[in-house]
């Protein structure tokens, strides 16, 4: 690549102070920047989470503001750097000013839950909600950014001189490494250590107080070096205002290629998380730590290309290492995954960080180390070619920036869900070929090689991306479809075990054709204890077969189903069709593909009755459906005499994490009635109930049984005998001992996401003997005879292989149940009596 000869450098302005060698001081505040700027992007990225909604709507939103405000921020830089004289006491100003900007993030979370109010339920779920959450990150996200990204061209006034030659340049690489480096020391210091200390709060409160030591030093740094001098070059007007940069054919190539880095980049690192996820248990700490390890590689690459001489003929040679890496990456993640057992739970969590982090290195490390050389090369040639000093830097890093974000957009919206992740993958790493052959072609290099060698590449990625699978290829089920996108992978299967089942990301199912009564079941239940459920919410649609359960329910006027992925929704509809389409041929029902918790927000008053599913407490930003916050809004969206019916999997949490959902229960509901789900102790469930204004009547749950009767056909639910039967009591007024989960501290989400990938000693989930031993604990605290279901819950234990009740087993069933020749014994919760068929 030809690039434009140093510019000579005219003397410098008597007055002002000289040029100096960056000291220590500069770089550590330039890794202080990086910190800060990543960990508030961590935080922003949470709360804007908390208070618009987990979707992937939420999330590429606050990216995109992010992105663009720091590429914005540098391209204002770039314009107006060329005439500051005191560049240090300009970045004083604005990281004192940056403290300013962030004060919403204290005030977000009430601000919005008021307007959610004020719009109205209909209203803040349609388009004026939607605008809403889109003006609350662009004016909460975008101005700290913007003012972050003044940071690294500023301070380049500062440090370099127009007149700087090329040996100089590297200085400038140094400053970017070190600032990226910072960005790992900032997402190390919030994920790691200051959101499990200090919380939200504390954790941004640990970030103004690093903007804080920045102005002091950026003070000090003032007072010493004085102002620098103003080019001549750079003048072209008698008032001083800098010349704007002429932007040459060349400058323009290298803008296209920031553009192009950016791109590439962020949609990798975006698809490349996702494939990693397929192999990692999903967790808190998961992302974070795949950041970090994409943020480190970033960081090492920019300090390795200050070695690099010759910059216009090892570019293209990057690009095309960059290129062959990413093909074959997917492979070589998945193959090195599987031969090292992939990520089984761990002896204690940091080995359970550096196994992931080893395999994250191997698979896609050296695409992501190869990629990082093209920013920091295109950064010396920029400097050399533009002739407006390092400031003018500035628009290649907007450049860049805008890249990332539409990078990320794109990966999010058309790569994977068109082909797939290991598809889009494929075609990222020929993009990079293609911009190698394109700059060589343009150098005047034969092109043939080049292009035999793209069509080489092309090949492999379209060849290996049908044949890497996205679910575990020694799971006992045929996949039938799936597709990628924000929300994950998501994935339909089918074998003998399950039926069909919708399994999300490679670790869990939402729900299978098997436990279709079950899951019915979670439905029917909630209903029958109110007297009149008018209007219903249902908290996750999963299969369907939860909200299809008030299709049966004549008392029900309206039913909504909260679905935050359109992914699961296709799904239902595509292959559960006995499930979903009735439910949305019934014109009682109206499907929100939403955050529930925003959803409650939106209406208070609003409903009978709200079912909130089986939600993992360890899936990052599910624990948010277990917090004060969201059960406080649950209880403002029932109408007087309401309930709410919260099921939990307790195959998935330990005694601890149910005393800290108990407590954090009872904050919104100080007395609470438990229900089992049924007498298997495999995957038992178990449902908090809730009431407003009113408390469990039995005489209004025989009325509504004997009501729905003729519509319903579980054993259990048309007697209330068999009602009973599920109930284990109701917890006293003193509230649980466990911890309060929070959004501030999401200490649910946090313990529980440690203990599934590094169990303590004697951990163990309430399934099994577990389950047996807590029921039985539970019923004798609340002082409740639970005789039957104990006793059916010991029996399944002691004779796991048994598929049938003995008759001397059969004896706990009520008789108004075994008599009942209405009932449909394939829907009871457990092995039935021998004299039944089912």
């Amino acid at each position: 690549m030809t690039t434009h000869t140093e510019h000579a450098a005219p003397a410098a302005s008597e007055a002002a102070a000289p040029i100096r060698q960056p000291g220590v001081l500069i770089f550590l505040l330039c890794a202080l920047s990086g910190a800060t700027a990543l960990g508030h992007q961590l935080l922003w990225t949470r709360r804007m989470v908390d208070v618009l909604g987990g979707t992937s709507e939420s999330v590429s939103r606050v990216l995109g503001c992010f992105f663009l405000g720091l590429a914005l921020g540098a391209a204002a830089a770039a314009w107006r750097a060329g005439r500051v004289r005191r560049p240090f006491r300009l970045l004083a100003g604005l990281e004192a000013l940056t403290l300013l900007a962030l004060l919403p993030f204290l005030f977000l979370p009430a601000a919005l839950e008021a307007a959610w109010v004020a719009l109205g339920p209909e209203r803040a779920l349609g388009w004026p909600g939607a605008t809403l959450k889109t003006l609350a990150s662009v004016l909460g996200v975008g101005p700290p950014a913007f003012i972050m990204g003044w940071f690294l061209p500023t301070l380049c006034r500062g440090v370099f001189h127009v007149s700087d030659g090329a040996a100089k340049k590297s200085r400038l690489l140094w400053l970017y490494g070190v600032n990226t480096l910072g960005g790992v020391l900032g997402l190390c210091l919030i994920s790691l250590w200051a959101l499990e200390a200090l919380g939200v709060q504390g954790a941004f409160f640990l970030l103004c107080g690093l903007h804080g030591l920045a102005v002091l030093g950026l003070l000090w740094l003032d007072r010493k070096r004085g102002a620098v001098a103003l080019a001549p070059a750079l003048l072209s007007r008698e008032d001083g205002a800098a010349a704007a940069i002429q932007f040459t054919p060349e400058l323009r190539l290298l803008l296209g290629l920031s553009f192009f880095s950016g791109f590439a980049v962020l949609a990798y690192e975006v698809v490349a998380l996702e494939i990693t996820l397929l192999v990692a248990p999903l967790s808190f700490h998961a992302p974070a730590i795949l950041l970090i390890g994409v943020i480190l590689m970033l960081g090492l690459s920019a300090l390795a290309a200050i070695r690099v001489r010759r910059i216009e003929r090892w570019l293209p040679f990057f690009l095309a290492l960059s290129g062959w890496a990413t093909v074959v990456s997917s492979a070589v993640f998945l193959y090195a995954a599987r031969v090292s057992g992939g990520l089984p739970p761990m002896p204690d969590f940091a080995s359970f960080w550096i196994k992931l982090v080893a395999l994250f290195f191997v698979g896609f490390g050296p695409a992501l180390f190869f990629a990082g050389f093209i920013f920091p090369l295109l950064s010396v040639l920029w400097a050399r070619a533009s002739g407006g000093g390092a400031q003018a830097w500035g628009w290649l890093l907007a450049a860049n920036g805008l890249g990332g974000f539409l990078g990320a957009e794109c990966a999010y919206r058309v790569l994977m869900p068109a082909l797939g992740l290991h598809g889009a993958v494929g075609l990222i790493g020929v993009g990079y070929l293609g911009v190698a052959l394109l700059i060589r072609t343009r150098d005047g290099h034969s092109w043939m090689p080049q292009a035999v060698g793209f069509g080489l590449v092309g090949a492999i990625a379209l060849s290996l991306s049908p044949r890497l699978p996205v679910v575990n290829p020694a799971l006992p089920f045929s996949l039938l479809w799936t597709r990628s996108g924000a929300d994950g992978t998501v994935a339909v299967m089918e074998g003998p075990q399950i039926g069909r089942g919708i399994l999300v990301s490679n670790q869990y199912f939402l729900g299978t054709v098997s436990a279709r009564f079950d899951q019915e079941r979670q439905g029917h239940l909630p209903l029958l204890l109110h007297p009149a459920p008018e209007r219903v919410a249902f908290l996750g649609m999963a299969t369907g077969s939860t909200p299809f359960a008030a299709t049966q329910h004549e008392a029900v006027e309206q039913f909504s189903a909260y679905e935050i992925s359109p992914l699961v929704v296709e799904a239902a509809q595509l292959f559960f069709e006995e499930l979903s389409g009735p439910l949305f041929e019934d014109e009682r029902f109206t499907l929100r593909v939403e955050d529930a918790r925003l959803g409650m927000v939106a209406q208070p008053g609003g409903y009978d009755v709200v079912i909130g599913d089986l939600f993992l407490p360890w899936g990052p930003g599910t624990g948010r459906l277990y917090t004060r916050e969201h059960f406080a809004s649950v209880r403002r969206a029932l109408r007087p005499g309401g309930v709410f019916v919260q099921w939990l999997p307790l195959f998935q949490l330990s005694q601890a994490h149910l005393n800290c959902i108990e407590a954090t229960f009872q904050t919104a509901f100080p007395e609470v009635d438990w229900f089992i789900g049924g007498f298997e102790s495999s995957f038992p469930m178990l449902a908090l109930v809730g009431w407003n204004e009113r408390e469990l009547d039995w005489e209004v749950v025989a009325e509504r049984v004997a009501a729905e009767r003729p519509r319903l056909q579980d054993p259990l639910l048309r007697q209330v005998d068999g009602m009973r039967m599920l109930y284990l009591g109701r917890s006293g007024e003193a509230p649980a001992s466990g911890p309060i989960n929070t959004l501030n501290n999401v200490y649910l989400e946090r313990v529980a996401s440690r203990d599934r990938v590094a169990p303590p000693p004697d951990f163990h989930y309430l399934q099994g003997p577990a389950f047996a031993a807590w029921a039985r604990t539970r019923a004798e605290l609340n002082q409740h005879r639970a005789g039957a279901a104990l006793a059916l819950i010991d029996w399944g234990v002691a004779n796991p292989r048994a598929r049938r009740l003995d008759l001397r087993m059969s004896r706990h069933i009520p008789q108004s149940l075994l008599r009942d020749e209405g009932a449909d014994w394939r829907c009871w919760p457990g092995r039935v009596p021998l004299s039944f068929n089912p």
